[in-house]
């Protein structure tokens, strides 16, 4: 089980996603990054319609802002999968150092 505040608090989507998606999912432009939107709403393949910031990113092509949570959910649902949010906090806690996030008889693992 992680440890759920420690991983919203320290949530950094611009170091997630490289962990998540492939790479040609996701660019860099200058010091701003840019994913593919997760929306569904429409089927651009340029990026720079979806900006990504620490704690969101938002795609200015449809309008939509997701947090990292949601983001993670879509993206793997287009992918075909369907994650427990258990399974969408392992994912972001590995992606943001693993074993730092994981807590056993709430005490944080070393």
């Amino acid at each position: 089980m992680y440890d759920l505040e420690r991983l919203k608090d320290d949530i950094n989507l611009r170091k997630i996603i490289p962990n998540i998606l492939s790479s040609d999912e996701y660019r860099y432009s200058g010091s701003t990054m840019y994913a593919k939107c997760v929306s569904g709403l429409h089927s651009e393949t340029r990026y720079e319609h979806n900006a990504v910031s620490e704690k969101r990113c938002h795609c200015f092509s449809c309008g939509e802002t997701y947090d990292a949570f949601t983001y993670i959910k879509k993206y793997y649902e287009q992918q075909g999968f369907s994650l427990s949010f258990a399974k969408i906090c392992e994912n972001i806690g590995d992606a943001l150092g693993g074993a730092t996030y994981y807590e056993t008889d709430n005490k944080i693992k070393k």
